[in-house]
């Protein structure tokens, strides 16, 4: 992960064998799902510390392989 990288809902990173994907992001707090396999359906979302995501994501090489921004309905 590289530093300048910021966290945004939608993103994919890539982390070994597994694939983390960003759900929802707030002041502190981080949704995410760990995702064995790309498409799987289920899968219940963590909820962590913002600056612990970003560390762990930093110091496992982390490599974003996706970001799908959701598009919100414009009033």
């Amino acid at each position: 992960m590289k530093e300048t990288t910021e966290l945004e809902v939608g993103q994919l990173w890539k982390v070994g064998d597994f694939h983390i994907e960003i759900v929802q992001i707030g002041k502190t707090l981080c949704h995410y799902r760990h995702l064995r396999n790309l498409g799987q359906k289920g899968i219940p979302v963590k909820l962590e510390q913002l600056q612990v995501v970003k560390k762990y994501l930093k110091t496992n090489k982390a490599e974003m392989v996706g970001n799908k921004k959701k598009k919100t309905a414009k009033k």
